[in-house]
């Protein structure tokens, strides 16, 4: 009797933490959603897409429906999510409106953080006007198109291993004396199956990279700098089958 209450205790304690470690689906809408709704399936969307970011927690996913997702800030991505839109690029837009104001659209930090299925449009930064990734965090099947940075990486900053895959990064401008126009990267990272076309700065018009990044299968075609107007390599940055 006391083994039989013992097993199922410990069955209830583990069914707790299986619930409790299920990955929840959160929900993004810019034509019908609330960010005072709850967010947990279509008919209770968020507006905005920081609102559906700020409540998932590691391992969940935040769905963007199709539309302009016009930036009064960036969004900011700490924990290991996924934020994919639900049509793909072409239809999910993420937009930083400059000139008219002066937000990174994208901030990724987190190791797990996955970033998946937009056009990122209209950013400012410093470093990383469209989108800046750090720590292992992936972009993919992204177009990342005319963004503008005043030091670095005018399309994306990828630092500390930052993951950027099967992206189109196009026409973006490194500002003045900035360098990376279409990439900046910076200790470690990878840019794979990519498209790089007509971006500019004064150093790596398409990707400048420092210090152990690697380029891979990329095609990198149209950029622009006073010095490397593809690439622009140091420290131990590589390319292969480009």
């Amino acid at each position: 009797m006391v083994q039989r209450a013992a097993i199922g205790i410990a069955v209830f304690i583990l069914e707790l933490v299986c619930c409790r470690v299920r990955a929840a689906t959160y929900h993004v809408d810019v034509l019908n959603g609330d960010d005072a709704a709850a967010g947990t399936n279509w008919a209770t969307a968020k507006f905005s897409i920081q609102a559906g970011v700020g409540l998932a927690g590691d391992g969940d996913t935040v769905l963007v429906s199709d539309g302009v997702y016009a930036l009064t800030s960036g969004v900011v991505v700490t924990k290991g999510i996924v934020l994919r839109s639900t049509n793909g690029a072409q239809n999910v837009i993420i937009d930083g409106r400059y000139p008219f104001a002066t937000n990174q659209c994208v901030n990724a930090t987190h190791s797990n953080a996955v970033v998946d299925g937009f056009t990122i449009t209209g950013g400012f930064g410093l470093e990383g006007g469209g989108v800046f990734l750090h720590g292992g965090a992936t972009l993919q099947y992204c177009v990342v198109e005319s963004n503008r940075a005043v030091i670095a990486g005018a399309g994306i900053y990828s630092s500390v291993d930052g993951i950027i895959r099967s992206c189109s990064i196009l026409s973006n401008t490194a500002v003045g004396t900035a360098d990376g126009g279409g990439v900046y990267t910076y200790l470690g990272g990878r840019i794979e199956r990519c498209l790089i076309r007509g971006n500019a700065a004064r150093v790596g018009g398409g990707v400048a990279g420092m210090f152990h990044g690697f380029i891979e299968n990329c095609l990198v075609v149209g950029n622009t700098a006073a010095q490397g107007g593809g690439i622009h390599c140091s420290q131990h940055t590589g390319i292969r089958n480009c």
